[in-house]
């Protein structure tokens, strides 16, 4: 029987066989509980989507064991001893992982599920035409658990979706315009505002576009690389959007990255449909506005500051243990086992 019902006669077979690669990551180095179930959960997920072939990256920290990776195939296992934000990292070298003939692939994050049984192939259809693709238009954050369920957090944008319905630019509402991070003109570093449609959670892309922009963006310790990358894709700079008190290097590699995607000329499209963002701690926890102030603070560089492990994977060079506390005391603070 088909997979695709609904899809015509003579698209059946291709709609059938064709394949987006989809790679995960899982780091876990305060054994949130939350972090664990939302992996096992999302990859069941996952299996139940058509058109879909899963890999799972996870690092473990020190001597501990793999919690889980080891029993499926796509399953790839990385080690490491320090504590930094390493989904890109993890990510780029699982899809160096995927099949050698792949054309399409994608990263979701763990905390995000789809509604659509068809999204895989919806997100095939829509790579025929752009380079990158967010495989949603909506969604929600769920919030913590009450009386035996999650409640939705109300219904919220997708950045490409919202980027494309305006236009092709990006809005400029007053709290997008005037929040945000510094910008030398007395704005207070960690000023709330309000983001234009969500950045991350899920992109996808054809071979040809990961390899121009040379990869994903993996040297963002604290996270913010999708926020960086979405930007970039689009060759929109919102104001304030780079500190301009980052160290240099770590302001080239950003930069860096933002010029390869100049050549894509800002082709990227969305995927009609609804995701769910699940809950794992509070938001107000994650210092989205003001977890930079770290790498500005002890002036992270990339390339002084940090060295790869035989299995590339990022770890910090030692020479700034200030910074190594302050990231580690960050991640303490996420609580994401918490329901407060």
């Amino acid at each position: 029987m088909s997979q695709h019902p609904n899809v015509h006669h003579a698209w059946q077979d291709w709609s059938n066989e064709e394949t987006l690669h989809v790679a995960v990551a899982y780091s876990n180095p305060f054994r949130w509980e939350t972090r664990r179930r939302l992996l096992h959960d999302f990859r069941h997920h996952m299996k139940n989507q058509p058109n879909v072939k899963l890999y799972v990256g996870e690092l473990a920290y020190g001597n501990r064991p793999f919690e889980v990776t080891g029993e499926h195939a796509g399953d790839a296992q990385f080690r490491t001893d320090s504590e930094l934000f390493h989904k890109e990292n993890i990510l780029n070298k699982v899809i160096e992982r995927f099949n050698g003939d792949w054309k399409y692939g994608a990263y979701v994050d763990a905390d995000f599920t789809f509604t659509r049984h068809d999204w895989a192939l919806e997100t095939i259809h829509q790579l025929q035409h752009h380079d990158f693709v967010q495989p949603f238009s909506t969604y929600t954050n769920l919030t913590a658990k009450v009386l035996g369920g999650s409640r939705p957090g109300g219904v919220a944008r997708g950045f490409a979706a919202t980027y494309i319905e305006n236009g092709y630019q990006v809005p400029q509402n007053p709290s997008h315009r005037e929040g945000g991070w510094p910008t030398g003109a007395g704005i207070p570093y960690g000023t709330k505002w309000n983001p234009p449609g969500a950045t991350g959670g899920a992109w996808a892309f054809t071979r040809d576009a990961f390899n121009t922009v040379g990869g994903l963006m993996d040297q963002c310790i604290l996270g913010h690389a999708d926020w960086f990358m979405t930007f970039g894709l689009v060759q929109e700079t919102v104001q304030g959007m780079h500190d301009n008190r980052y160290h240099p290097a770590y302001a080239k590699h950003i930069l860096a990255w933002q010029d390869k995607a100049k050549l894509l000329k800002k082709n990227i499209g969305y995927v009609d449909q609804y995701a769910v963002h699940h809950y794992h701690g509070s938001l107000k926890n994650r210092g989205y506005e003001s977890r930079d102030g770290i790498l500005v603070k002890y002036q992270f560089d990339p390339v002084h500051d940090l060295r790869t492990n035989w299995q590339g994977i990022y770890e910090l060079a030692g020479n700034k243990p200030g910074l190594r506390d302050a990231i580690r005391q960050y991640f303490k603070h996420r609580s994401e086992d918490s329901t407060e």
